[in-house]
């Protein structure tokens, strides 16, 4: 594995180190890279920023939930479809966690809370 120092585009900041192909930039601020230094979950922070920017039918939404399996496959499909590395599911559930959703369970399935899919795409 070829490892490769990832800094911040905005500030300079390093962020992490990461295999080359898991390369992402980050738009966060200093203090929130220093948090997450040499973790996965930066990177599916990173890209989960991104996917939330491009897509118009997976939205934030406070009242909203969304089943844990559908949205990992729409958010792995959106980045294999950038040529981004898929995210393991704990990458992705800690990285929501950051960005404030929650994860709930109804019925012996889980969900993302907090997240919604709308009838419209962006």
């Amino acid at each position: 594995m070829t490892t490769t120092a990832i800094h911040c585009p905005a500030c300079g900041h390093h962020v992490f180190d990461a295999d080359v192909s898991a390369l992402v930039t980050s738009t966060a601020p200093p203090e929130r890279h220093v948090a997450l230094l040499g973790s996965q979950t930066a990177i599916a922070l990173a890209l989960l920023e991104d996917f939330f920017a491009d897509r118009g039918d997976v939205v934030r939404d406070p009242t909203g939930r969304i089943q844990q399996s559908e949205f990992i496959d729409a958010f792995n499909a959106w980045a294999i479809g950038r040529g981004s590395t898929p995210q393991t599911p704990v990458a992705i559930g800690r990285a929501l966690r950051e960005l404030g959703a929650v994860q709930g369970k109804s019925n012996g399935q889980r969900f993302y809370l907090g997240i919604t899919r709308t009838a419209s795409r962006g």
